[in-house]
């Protein structure tokens, strides 16, 4: 049965294969690969409001509360708040060009436009049913 150890050097290497420059964006548990020697890729994170993500969870695991706070200070150049959106993009495209140059642009033009008209249709459904 592999370790966890075994099982960290295994995806690194999964990681590495893959063409450079690499991103994910769904949940992804945060691994410190330099406690294995090996090189720390860049975390980016968009989270709720603090105050409310807080609010909702009532704290019920300070350990849990605290290490996630010490790897956002150490290890995340951005974590972005998803009621401050545009602010978040502006920062992202300053500090890692490389992914996300013109971002801003593409989610005014592009995505946000989807998402009104998403939002639009569903409550003249609701409205109409």
């Amino acid at each position: 049965m592999d370790t966890i150890e075994d099982l960290i050097y295994e995806i690194y290497d999964v990681i590495r294969k893959e063409a450079i420059p690499l991103s994910f964006d769904r949940h992804v548990y945060f691994i410190n690969f330099t406690s294995f020697d090996k090189q720390l890729p860049t975390y980016v994170n968009l989270i709720r409001d603090p105050i409310d993500k807080i609010i909702s969870r009532l704290l019920n695991n300070e350990w849990a509360l605290q290490t996630a706070k010490n790897n956002v200070e150490r290890y995340y150049p951005v974590v972005g708040v998803l009621e401050e959106l545009n602010a978040t993009l502006e920062i992202l495209e300053h500090n890692i060009p490389y992914f996300f140059k013109g971002a801003q642009r593409v989610y005014h033009r592009d995505l946000l436009k989807i998402y009104k008209i998403k939002k639009k249709s569903e409550v003249v459904r609701m409205v109409h049913a």
